[in-house]
Formats: structure tokens, sequence, C-alpha cells
């Protein structure tokens, strides 16, 4: 059985990380994986799995032989890594009851809000579980944000 590797050239299509798997038969088949923070925890949420060549379908066999439960155990580990670090950043930020936002800080409201907007999640939310904040501070940070141009206006225009 071939073992997974990551490949960035499918980055772009907007999963959090890509594997590619070659079959038995020599085919090759990409695993595309999104994951998002619930209740702390990182779980993956979307998989979709396509192969290279036109017109190969994904049998039983094939479905049975993917080494799911490699890419699951390393896409959550780096995932769970990168979030650690988002939430050692802000323990180390100040509580702000009522006081100016910090440009850092806000920057690091943006980056995620960034992040959320382009994979589709619900912004808001996002930002507050990744931030380990209620969802009504993580409005109030979205909004200082964008009042301090750090959100560009285009980004999530509410179309009438």
């Amino acid at each position: 059985m071939s073992r997974p590797t990551q490949n960035n050239t499918f980055q772009k299509r907007g999963f959090d990380a890509v594997s590619r798997y070659v079959d038995a038969n020599g085919a090759a088949w990409n695993i595309g994986v999104e994951t998002k923070a619930i209740n702390g925890r990182v779980e993956i949420y979307v998989m979709v799995i396509w192969s290279d060549a036109p017109g190969h379908p994904l049998t039983r066999t094939i479905l049975r032989d993917l080494p799911l439960d490699t890419l699951f155990k390393n896409v959550i580990a780096a995932e769970t890594k990168s979030l650690t670090r988002f939430r050692k950043h802000q323990k180390e930020l100040e509580p702000h009851q009522g006081r100016a936002h910090r440009d850092k800080e806000l920057q690091v409201v943006a980056t995620v809000y960034a992040m959320a907007f382009n994979g589709r999640l619900p912004v808001q939310r996002t930002v507050a579980e990744t931030l380990g904040i209620p969802v009504s501070t993580a409005a109030k940070r979205i909004m200082a944000a964008r009042r301090r141009g750090l959100i560009p206006a285009e980004i999530n225009k509410k179309e009438k």
C-alpha cells in the first residue's frame, strides 16, 4: 500500500491539506480535507476524493484501501498545532474591558477573518472559536479591525 504525500499544488483549491495516494493499479487519487475548530478541538468537516485520470471510478475497494486514518491523524495534528499557536499568542495579550485594541491584536483578528471568509466559514464564529472568545466579542473586534482598515470593505460586503 502506498503512503499519502502532501501536495501543495492543490492548496489553491481551498483545502487545508491535500494528500496524494497511488492505488494498487497505479491510479493516483487526491484527498482534499478542510478542518474546523469545534469546541476547541480541530475536526475534519469536509473531505473530497478525486482522480487525475478522467473516467477512473472510485470503487469500494479503492475507498477501503485509502489510508484515511493516517491522513486524518496528520492533518488534525498540524491544524491543532496551528490553533494552539494562535491561542498561546492570544493568552499573552491583555483583556480589553473597554480599552483600545492594539493593531497587533486586530491584525490577528483580520487574518483569521480573511481565512474564514476565503474558506467559506461563518466568520464571527470562526474568529471566536480560534481566539477563544465569545461571538459577541469577536463581532466587536471585527468591527474595530474594519474601522482601522485591516479588513477591506470589499470582503463580505452584503449584496443588495
